[in-house]
């Protein structure tokens, strides 16, 4: 990205994928990037809206680094669309640009992701915000925490137990996401990448690229490059979408895909970061969610859905959802 950029993805069956990690669960969600991040959408069935913002909007805004600035993972707010908006498009969509990130700023604040004050947001944006500008310096934990703080201790705490990540983890992870890219997108030698990024010793840069990722930085290069040319999510996610009503268990899919359960399920692990029975179980969701908002009977849903008695699918809708499809069905009508 060129510039602090909004996402939200109208159709499509597939996975996203934002500086190299992959998202199966899109649905429902404005995504926010900032400047320089890496996306890309994993089947050609996506259909998207998309806006740019001029950085100046998000500086006039300093809580606006809430939506921009990533910490572990990707940047969203929930944003089911309400019963009548049958273009699909959002309320959100359809303001002008300090009134979306305005209003997007509070409906964070109401997802709080982390479960964190107004105030410990504060502190841990400008750590992230020092890392963003700093992390070509290799800067150390105490040299940051003194620039936004009087107490180290309570700084460091405040982000495991927020976060669940160290700030000494949150400045590697902002490197090696920056020597992703340089590998992926450019033809730079490793040793170059390495030296650029502040490493005196390439080496060394091998070795914590290769504890966090699994594979070397030239491993990833190869990798990257058949990953272009491998339509492997495309057709899972085409099958999941056909057949989710029908067949649930590993061993279909794995047949469909001439695979075995084991390679399909390690497969699954490794491009997504979550299972089979995970991906199935969201689609089978989706789907109820789209019959729910067409006022089909909850009977009916059950049945089309696969599941033997209307309890059943009640029982399964509200422990992934929190709420019974009677009680979603309110909801997405109010």
């Amino acid at each position: 990205m060129t510039h602090p950029t909004l996402f939200y993805v109208e159709t499509g069956s597939g996975s996203i994928e934002v500086d190299f990690r992959s998202y199966p669960d899109w649905h429902d969600k404005l995504i926010f990037l900032e400047k320089g991040q890496y996306i890309r959408f994993m089947s050609p069935s996506f259909t998207t809206q998309k806006l740019t913002f001029e950085e100046s909007i998000i500086l006039s805004n300093q809580e606006g680094r809430v939506l921009f600035k990533h910490l572990i993972s990707l940047g969203f707010v929930h944003c089911e669309r309400g019963a009548d908006q049958k273009s699909g498009i959002p309320d959100h969509l359809q303001r002008s640009p300090d009134k979306i990130i305005g209003q997007s700023i509070l409906d964070w604040y109401r997802q709080n992701p982390f479960k964190a004050s107004r105030s410990e947001y504060e502190i841990i944006f400008d750590v992230k915000e020092m890392i963003d500008y700093q992390y070509k310096d290799r800067p150390g934990v105490d040299s940051i925490t003194d620039a936004v703080a009087r107490d180290r201790t309570s700084v460091n705490q405040l982000f495991k137990r927020k976060i669940g990540v160290s700030i000494k983890q949150l400045v590697i992870k902002k490197q090696l996401d920056a020597a992703k890219k340089e590998i992926a997108f450019t033809d730079k030698a490793i040793h170059h990448v390495a030296y650029d990024l502040g490493y005196r010793d390439p080496g060394y840069f091998n070795r914590i690229f290769k504890r966090r990722e699994g594979v070397t930085p030239a491993e990833f290069r190869e990798e990257i490059e058949y990953r272009i040319e491998d339509d492997f999510e495309e057709e899972l996610f085409s099958l999941i979408s056909e057949y989710h009503t029908r067949f649930r268990t590993n061993a279909f899919y794995a047949k469909q895909l001439h695979m075995s359960e084991k390679t399909l399920g390690r497969k699954v692990h490794d491009r997504l970061g979550t299972s089979l029975g995970c991906l199935i179980r969201n689609e089978v969701v989706r789907t109820a969610k789209k019959y729910l908002a067409e006022e089909v009977k909850i009977r009916d849903i059950a049945f089309t859905l696969g599941f033997d008695e209307p309890n059943h699918f009640t029982t399964f809708f509200k422990r992934y959802t929190g709420v019974t499809p009677t009680g979603y069905r309110e909801k997405s009508t109010r």
